[in-house]
């Protein structure tokens, strides 16, 4: 019975690994082939991006006291001190058992829907500081919005039933301020 020497036995395994080393290329050969292609081709894409504006502007569309009134063109008063003034005559001249109102147009001319905050009013002066007047502003005809479109809210001043000389010279001064969002 022949013996194998240990030459024999590292030549023998030597080859083992040198099959399994080749056949493992060759696997890897063959799975980079399928995976790889004759042919490629790319799309790309492009976009041009660019931030929308927030413009609410206003003005008075109606005066009850004055039935010819015609609105003027919407302003943009979003600046303190800058205001739309409603004309002298709405609330000028008010009598026992007055309820006079005016009608703001709210108008968006931004690019995308606002939001109407509900409307702050500060009156102040001796007028309003008399118990029996009382003022109030309506909920708005939307509560938002779109581009290109208006809404309208409507601030009034009832008077009570003074009588004789009382209530007569009274002043006040009214701040109505709207504020939207997107």
């Amino acid at each position: 019975m022949a013996t194998k020497s240990p030459r024999n036995d590292n030549a023998s395994r030597n080859r083992k690994v040198a099959k399994f080393g080749l056949a493992g290329i060759a696997i890897i050969g063959v799975g980079a082939g399928l995976t790889s292609a004759a042919w490629t081709d790319d799309v790309w894409f492009t976009a041009d991006a660019a931030s929308g504006t927030i413009e609410l502007q206003g003005r008075v569309l109606a005066v009850e006291t004055d039935p010819s009134y015609t609105p003027g063109s919407f302003q943009d008063a979003d600046t303190e001190g800058l205001s739309i003034v409603i004309p002298a005559d709405a609330f000028g001249g008010l009598t026992p058992n007055d309820d006079l109102s005016v009608t703001l147009e709210l108008y968006n001319d931004g690019d995308g829907i606002l939001a109407l905050q509900p409307a702050v009013v500060e009156v102040v002066g001796d007028l309003f500081d008399d118990p029996g007047v009382t003022w109030d502003i309506s909920a708005y005809s939307a509560p938002s919005i779109a581009p290109a479109a208006s809404a309208t809210v409507t601030f009034s001043i009832q008077t009570p039933d003074w009588d004789g000389i009382e209530g007569q010279g009274l002043t006040g001064d009214v701040v109505i301020n709207v504020q939207a969002s997107t």
